[in-house]
């Protein structure tokens, strides 16, 4: 098994001018011995950044379970795509292992009141492998929750429903 967090590129951001320089080259290791990461992404911005074709994909990754990782993660995110979305069309794949299931209750509301603008599309590790395997891209146009294929088929009943007679 690759470990993906054994080398990463560092970059330094000069904060009185808000440039930001690649520095690479230098490589640090943010790994225990194990393979899991030893420190965090810092603050306010998202944990990876990717870029396919003119669309943005934010990555953000938790080992958070449960109501620590709907109190902890699901709103920093919607803000941290918000900031991401500002340079270009953006999704955020939010991974962790396991997702709350408040968690997505708060995703599918984010997008709702977003009018489906701020798309996070939550995965477990394994759903996120399988969805690698068979997907060529990590932007995906075609992206619907549960909860959007549930609205429709609420709107055709109601429409398909005869009017109450008055």
């Amino acid at each position: 098994m690759v470990n993906v967090f054994a080398k990463v590129e560092k970059s330094e951001r000069n904060t009185k001018y808000g440039e930001e320089k690649s520095t690479e080259g230098q490589k640090y290791d943010t790994v225990d011995d194990t393979g899991l990461p030893t420190s965090t992404a810092g603050g306010n911005k998202g944990d990876i950044e990717c870029y396919e074709q003119q669309n943005g994909i934010l990555v953000e990754v938790t080992m958070a379970v449960g109501r620590t990782q709907t109190m902890m993660e699901v709103w920093p995110i919607e803000r941290h795509l918000i900031d991401f979305q500002k340079q270009q069309k953006s999704q955020c794949i939010f991974i962790a292992p396991s997702i709350y299931s408040d968690s997505e209750r708060q995703i599918q509301f984010i997008a709702y009141t977003s009018k489906r603008e701020n798309i996070i599309r939550p995965f477990t590790i394994e759903d996120l492998i399988s969805y690698l395997e068979r997907s060529h891209l990590l932007f995906d146009y075609s992206y619907r929750s549960e909860a959007d294929e549930e609205m429709d088929r609420l709107q055709t009943t109601l429409i398909a429903a005869d009017p109450p007679q008055i």
